[in-house]
């Protein structure tokens, strides 16, 4: 039996596994598989074989082990079996494979790592036990720490931006100065007319980049504006509503149909509210086995219905808010993932959907980062 290792953006490690017990972490010192990623902690995951099955074990780890979507209890065993995959912290995934024929190079387990079934008395390698308490201040720390780093990330990519559009605003002004000199030493461009109506193109021009300075400045890139999103609690009204009666709407709703609700619109947006029934199942079905969290799950169904209306009836143009909704058992609607974006890049967000990515958790986390600056989910 082997042990494969994937890591976003790395090539996968595959580890043949000849002892009956092995632990993973990022610390090199005490763990037979070194996992180098800061969503995994020093000794993260222990793997047991007992009676020909493998049993895998959360040490008590900071970002958490999850099975199919599910964290898994610190301490709890759970079977591991081939062909399922373990995500560990964030970007980390490990799996039992039976044949490892297709890879040229399998690595052996480090022996002098991690003393097997004789451990220290001081108790260093026994599976670790905390209170949920603990583990979710960890968890919110580990996640604080995570949203202040993509928060400086955006900072600079928004600094390199703005330098971008000076750089370009620049050239162009120079280039308008050029041609104009030019122009006006032709007796071709010499009438008033002609003069006018040159004057006037330019002017919009540079009208249009000083409008657009202020998007390629926000550090929202290409989302709706934040203070027009609309609160969760607004759109709780809507689900109940009976609509699509205006004429001018009933051309949208039939468009993702059956699961479409109503549309209403507000300060000038389109909001669309969905039944995620069927769109879920879509998505899980084309998911298969890849491992993914619910938020990740409505941004796919949010580019199938995208992908769905774009070829038949395009979206109302401005912003636009789909609202998923799921019926619970005593037939009430509970609002469950809100996405908001502009329809004017519907074409930009599409071309960045590939359904092949789908069936590979890097690359669908890939994927879905790309998205990212397009959309606001909440």
């Amino acid at each position: 039996m082997f042990i494969k290792v994937e890591v976003k953006s790395k090539e996968p490690v595959v580890y043949l596994i000849d002892r009956k017990e092995l632990l993973i972490g990022s610390s090199s010192e005490i763990c037979h598989i070194k996992i180098d990623h800061p969503s995994v902690s020093k000794k993260h995951l222990k793997i047991l074989e007992e009676d020909g099955k493998f049993i895998a074990i959360d040490q008590g780890s900071t970002n958490g082990t999850y099975l199919k979507g599910e964290q898994i209890i610190p301490g709890k065993r759970v079977e591991l079996l081939p062909g399922i995959k373990l995500r560990l912290g964030l970007y980390a995934f490990v799996g039992l494979i039976e044949t490892a024929d297709k890879y040229e190079r399998i690595l052996q387990l480090d022996l002098n790592k991690a003393s097997s079934s004789k451990e220290g008395a001081s108790g260093e390698n026994k599976t670790q036990l905390i209170s949920m308490e603990d583990f979710k201040a960890a968890k919110a720390l580990a996640q604080k720490k995570k949203i202040e780093a993509q928060k400086k990330k955006k900072s600079i990519e928004s600094k390199k931006k703005r330098q971008d559009f000076k750089r370009i605003l620049k050239a162009f002004l120079l280039v308008s100065v050029v041609l104009y000199v030019g122009y006006n030493g032709n007796s071709f461009f010499k009438t008033g007319a002609n003069n006018l109506k040159k004057h006037s193109a330019v002017t919009k021009l540079q009208s249009k980049l000083t409008e657009n300075q202020e998007t390629v400045t926000d550090i929202m890139g290409f989302r709706v504006d934040r203070k027009s999103l609309i609160e969760r609690d607004k759109f709780l009204k809507y689900i109940e509503t009976v609509g699509c009666a205006d004429p001018d709407h009933k051309i949208y709703c039939e468009g993702i149909s059956p699961y479409s609700g109503v549309l209403k619109t507000e300060n000038g947006a389109s909001i669309f509210i969905v039944d995620e029934g069927g769109w879920i199942m879509k998505a899980k079905e084309a998911l298969k086995d890849t491992l993914t969290t619910n938020e990740e799950i409505g941004k796919i169904i949010f580019l199938y219905i995208l992908e769905k209306q774009d070829s038949e009836t395009a979206f109302p143009a401005g912003d636009n808010f789909i609202a998923f909704y799921k019926m619970n058992d005593n037939g009430s609607k509970e609002l469950t993932f809100v996405t908001a974006f502009n329809s004017g890049y519907t074409k930009d967000i599409l071309s960045k959907f590939k359904k092949e990515s789908l069936s590979s958790s890097a690359e669908l986390n890939e994927m879905l980062t790309s998205i990212d600056p397009y959309i606001n989910s909440y």
